[in-house]
């Protein structure tokens, strides 16, 4: 994953791809909320509806992002952190 934050050129683009894509499903850690996301490009995690930072991670297409973004959720509730995932 990478980490972008709002000093990047990029940011205002993948904020807007945060907000656009399909919303995989949350969860919970250090006592602060993350939303999963998913477009045709990419799988975004953001800390809140609007996060001063995105980790990314490209995808093919939306149905790789779709399965990275439900790996990534499982690997989190493994961890013991709280998950919900959105209904489909």
């Amino acid at each position: 994953m990478q980490i972008i934050t709002l000093d990047d050129k990029d940011f205002p683009h993948l904020l807007a791809a945060f907000h656009d894509g399909k919303e995989i499903g949350r969860y919970w850690s250090k006592g602060c909320a993350h939303v999963v996301c998913a477009t045709r490009q990419f799988v975004l995690i953001g800390d809140s509806e609007n996060p001063a930072k995105i980790a990314i991670k490209p995808a093919r297409n939306i149905g790789e992002a779709e399965r990275l973004a439900l790996q990534f959720l499982s690997r989190e509730q493994e961890r013991g952190n709280e998950v919900s995932f959105e209904a489909n």
